[in-house]
């Protein structure tokens, strides 16, 4: 179990934040900053940008997302913009997809499957 003394206010700040509801697993988020953290910041797991804390508006918000949906366990530091993208897709799907789309913008190959649509295991629409 984690104790608050042992982060510094900007960390429990972070590892604070509430998700609509739920309460945060600590241990989980304060793995995923340990990982994140570089000597001058949080960079993002998938795009290795440097993160903005205190700005909510930001695309390089600092938020955590579930690699695999719902697993509270299993979490990484991440852009707001990053995570709104990847919504309920897990790491695989999510690169994946990001694969396919560029092959297909840059005209490499035909239009995406719309198997690969309908076969993502996390989205409900």
């Amino acid at each position: 179990m984690f104790q608050k003394a042992r982060l510094c206010r900007r960390c429990r700040k972070l590892v604070s934040r509430h998700m609509a509801g739920k309460k945060p697993n600590a241990e989980a988020r304060i793995r995923a900053l340990k990982d994140s953290r570089k000597q001058n910041g949080f960079f993002c797991h998938y795009s290795g940008v440097k993160l903005v804390e205190d700005d909510p508006r930001s695309s390089r918000y600092l938020t955590f997302d579930h690699r695999t949906p719902k697993r509270e366990d299993d979490i990484v530091v991440c852009a707001a913009l990053i995570n709104d993208m990847k919504s309920d897709m897990d790491e695989n799907e999510f690169w994946n997809m990001v694969a396919k789309l560029l092959d297909y913008h840059l005209k490499q190959s035909p239009p995406i499957e719309e198997a690969l649509f309908d076969g993502l295991r996390f989205i409900k629409r």
